[in-house]
């Protein structure tokens, strides 16, 4: 690997994947214990008895047969076996599911969590823990043949027309269309990890803040962050490590409503979460940038562009929520975008703003969500717009 991890603090609670002397079981890290940990991205589904509760917590710390668990997390204990990696986290085993106090205080840690694991593992197609990391499919290759600049592929069935296979926007299109995408949490979760091992019906595929690989294309490639298509991803996947890139080099601004947008299109099992599923991706722009976050958006020169967020006309306008003030997109459910900023459209404008945010005080919901119990925010705008004269002007003969 060329960006090599780093021996990082471990969560709260890991899991032991174990070895041929002992089974896995639930560990409680020692305050600033370290040591490398495996973290898994998935969708849950609707089976949720495999959850750890306040009344198997302490028996799981003793251990617990894995063969029981969801093939999901089965699959994931023994891939980081393989791996040579002691630890494992599992948002479902890994926090009390049943104990508010404990989802507020890990939820909140969700940015240190993901960002500081080794790898990764993605379980793209799976749409609940039951169906293992990788959904076998009539889809997978068996073999591949180099012929000139072409990759050949041989496969059990052929369900589509043959043609040529491009691997990199292969993967652009279908790492977007795929079942965990769909996911609100799965977002920040992968943004926020520096290596992503994506398990796919059809192959692995590698994804780091270097390089990505393959199994149609095992040799690393970086030229595919260069492909439009991947824009957003490789400005995203930087995040953790904006401290190695200049800050002019993002316009990360713009980022962050691309990020809101793509985001409000996913789905949440909890409404509520509209807000914490993308905390951790604000935790870890707001403390490299030192800019105020606020209800989903940022006290830049740039608010008033923010405050223009509308609901897509493709989209039924959702119900207000509680939580959230009513200026914040947060406010309403829905897939939200935002128009263009003045001055892209061929007019200049100049712009003086003054913003007063207030009384932006938050408690703490039964649900273990955050309510907004007061807001207040008054923007005045002045904005000059100018265009450009378009003068004719007569050349001579070429």
């Amino acid at each position: 690997m060329h960006c090599p991890p780093t021996v990082q603090k471990l969560p709260r609670r890991v899991i032991d994947v174990g070895n041929a002397s002992y089974g896995p079981r639930i560990h409680e890290a020692k305050p600033n214990e370290t040591g490398s940990y495996t973290c898994l991205s998935y969708c849950w589904g609707t089976d949720q008895q495999y959850a750890t509760k306040s009344d198997n917590i302490k028996s799981r710390k003793f251990g617990f047969d894995a063969n029981v668990m969801p093939a999901t997390i089965k699959d994931a204990i023994v891939v980081t076996r393989h791996m040579g990696i002691r630890y494992l986290w599992v948002d479902s085993l890994c926090i009390i599911q049943d104990s508010n106090p404990d989802w507020l205080w890990e939820s909140a840690q969700m940015c240190s969590i993901y960002s500081g694991a080794t790898v990764t593992l993605a379980a793209v197609d799976s749409p609940d823990c039951n169906m293992g990391l990788c959904v076998a499919g009539a889809g997978r290759r068996i073999c591949s043949v180099q012929f000139e600049d072409l990759n050949m592929y041989a496969r059990e069935h052929i369900h589509s027309e043959l043609g040529r296979f491009d691997s990199g926007n292969k993967h652009a299109s279908t790492l977007q269309k795929d079942v965990l995408h769909g996911r609100g949490w799965a977002l920040q979760e992968l943004v926020l990890s520096p290596r992503v091992l994506w398990c796919m019906g059809s192959e692995l595929f590698w994804n780091c803040l270097c390089e990505t690989a393959c199994e149609c294309h095992p040799e690393p490639t970086t030229d595919l962050m260069a492909k439009k298509e991947y824009k957003w991803d490789w400005m995203l996947r930087k995040i953790p490590n904006l401290d190695r890139l200049p800050l002019k080099q993002i316009d990360w601004n713009d980022m962050w409503l691309e990020l809101v947008s793509q985001y409000t299109r996913r789905r949440l099992t909890l409404i509520t979460d509209r807000l914490p599923a993308i905390a951790g991706l604000a935790k870890q722009l707001s403390s490299r940038l030192g800019v105020r976050y606020l209800y989903g958006l940022w006290e830049t020169e740039n608010f008033v562009d923010c405050l223009l967020w509308h609901v897509s006309k493709h989209d039924t306008y959702g119900a207000e929520l509680s939580y959230a003030p009513s200026w914040s997109w947060a406010s309403v459910t829905g897939h939200i975008n935002f128009p263009k900023p003045l001055g892209s459209g061929g007019y200049q404008g100049d712009r003086e703003l003054a913003i007063r945010a207030s009384d932006c005080r938050t408690r703490a919901s039964a649900t273990g969500r955050q309510q907004c119990e007061r807001s207040e925010c008054r923007c005045l705008s002045k904005t000059r717009i100018w265009q450009l004269e378009l003068v004719e002007i007569t050349t001579g003969t070429f």
